[in-house]
């Protein structure tokens, strides 16, 4: 699955791939799986395509892991973006709230990949 984003103005092509989980661990040394569920409770708090959730809960995310998932899915789709410190220093700033609906779609199809095959 693909999708775009728009950070500082420029757009940002994400993908998921079954690839995805490797290219992370390789990168950061982390289990995406793992780091996955710590983002999923969130997925409450997202109604059409809006993040509703306070701001005491915003301010618990782990906004490391969540821009290493985002540098994850950027990789997939443009294999030709720097390392991660690299790619997130051309941006002034990313818009957290306007994002993450999109980045918590994707991780639904990764998972829900992840449910069928280990079904299988």
């Amino acid at each position: 699955m693909e999708k775009m984003i728009i950070i500082d103005g420029k757009e940002i092509n994400l993908k998921v791939t079954a690839a995805c989980t490797r290219l992370y661990m390789m990168q950061f040394r982390r289990h995406l799986m793992r780091d996955v569920y710590k983002l999923k409770k969130l997925d409450e708090f997202i109604k059409d395509g809006e993040v509703v959730a306070p701001d005491e809960l915003i301010a618990n995310v782990d906004f490391e892991m969540f821009l290493d998932l985002l540098w994850t899915f950027a990789k997939k789709a443009n294999p030709s973006i720097p390392s991660p410190l690299e790619w997130e220093d051309q941006f002034t700033v990313i818009p957290f709230r306007d994002i993450l609906p999109v980045v918590m779609e994707l991780l639904t199809v990764l998972l829900d990949g992840q449910k069928k095959s280990l079904a299988k």
